[in-house]
């Protein structure tokens, strides 16, 4: 019910930050576990073990989990609701195309305002242990095994859509990036357009 109350208002606010209105229907299923959680996946897509929450933009479905898999850790499902009604946004934004990985992951996290010092942190001692991920790789590192190569993954993804956001005209470039990638326009380029430098040197820096 809570969630329901604040519904309406977070999809706003992502519309706002994202700049296109794509918000109709979005189907919400709500488990109490992760048990019930993959008996409520469509069928043949269960959400990966670490999930608190996972969307499926083709379908327009969300699935959200009360307790995650580590029952000592409470879970912040609204936190966890907009960030995958994030992900039904971005796909919806730039009508279908392909984004990386890393950017849909980036902006959900940005638009959820979630776990800033926590992931910040990740991404210090990744630094220092030489464990970052390379741009060529860094989508790949979300489907890993090893609990830590995905959260560095998460955490420099944030931490790229945060540098991208980062100056007063940041969210104007990046809803400049999405009408781009909307026309059909290919991640890369689209990123060319929108800040007049290659995606490596944003990487770089």
């Amino acid at each position: 019910r809570a969630l329901e109350r604040r519904r309406a208002d977070h999809m706003r606010e992502i519309e706002v930050e994202l700049g296109v209105p794509v918000f109709d229907r979005v189907i919400v299923r709500v488990a109490r576990n992760p048990d019930e959680m993959r008996a409520l996946a469509p069928v043949g897509l269960p959400p990966p073990p670490y999930a608190e929450g996972v969307a499926y933009p083709e379908l327009g479905i969300i699935l959200l989990c009360l307790t995650g898999p580590n029952p000592a850790a409470p879970v912040n499902v609204p936190s966890v609701f907009v960030h995958e009604l994030s992900h039904v946004a971005l796909h919806r934004a730039v009508n279908r195309n392909r984004v990386p990985r890393w950017f849909s992951e980036g902006v959900a996290i940005y638009q959820a305002r979630e776990r800033r010092l926590e992931r910040a942190q990740t991404l210090f001692d990744a630094y220092g242990s030489g464990a970052l991920h390379g741009l060529g790789t860094l989508d790949r590192a979300f489907g890993s095994p090893d609990d830590r190569v995905v959260g560095v993954a998460y955490a420099q993804s944030a931490s790229m859509v945060t540098f991208m956001l980062g100056d007063n005209r940041g969210r104007a470039k990046l809803q400049r990036l999405i009408r781009e990638m909307g026309t059909g326009v290919p991640f890369e380029e689209a990123f060319d357009r929108a800040y007049y430098m290659p995606l490596d040197d944003m990487h770089k820096a």
